[in-house]
């Protein structure tokens, strides 16, 4: 299928056939892509599937803060629960703090903490000067040359050898010291 923006005979010849002109005027979309036209009239051929660029770094980022905080924000609040229900002049003027099990409260502290975190989130995601902070931290990341399996597996074996290297040879090194040092405080 394609897309053409003039109504000239060739055009269309072209796009029957499958292809598209240099210059632009026509697009063959491959099964499972689709065409994205932004306002500035650019297109750009996409798989379909979730490619926002660094919008994708942004979002994951907020998520896996949110997590995190989640998790600190409700142990936070156990903890402090913990040590209101255990003190017992605060327990007799909040009695509401015994209404939940000791064994429940971890969950209930969980629930709070991830209520806050959202709470956190939202306000932190809607704040402009940390958005825009954070847009120009995965902009940035995005132009990243990031270094596929067989760079990394082949860097970490040379880190690897490397390291082994280095620690035959300081060893060497103490042992040979070692008896140097021994021989001159024998005699």
């Amino acid at each position: 299928m394609g897309i053409q923006n003039s109504d000239n005979r060739e055009d269309r010849d072209d796009e029957a056939a499958g292809t598209g002109t240099a210059d632009g005027d026509s697009a063959v979309l491959g099964e499972g892509e689709k065409l994205v036209v932004r306002v500035g009239g650019e297109a750009e051929v996409g798989d379909g599937g979730f490619s926002q660029g660094p919008a994708r770094y942004v979002a994951s980022a907020f998520f896996a803060v949110g997590i995190a905080a989640a998790y600190v924000f409700g142990h936070t609040v156990s903890a402090i629960w913990g040590k209101l229900a255990s003190t017992q002049s605060i327990v007799d003027h909040v009695p509401w703090l015994m209404y939940s099990a000791e064994d429940t409260r971890s969950n209930w502290s969980m629930v709070i903490g991830g209520v806050i975190a959202a709470i956190v989130g939202v306000y932190a995601y809607r704040r402009r000067d940390i958005r825009t902070f954070v847009d120009e931290a995965a902009s940035e990341l995005a132009k990243v040359a990031w270094p596929n399996r067989e760079e990394v597996v082949n860097g970490t074996i040379v880190v690897v050898v490397a390291s082994f290297i280095a620690m035959i040879y300081l060893m060497l090194l103490d042992r040979f010291w070692g008896f140097m040092t021994d021989l001159v405080y024998r005699a």
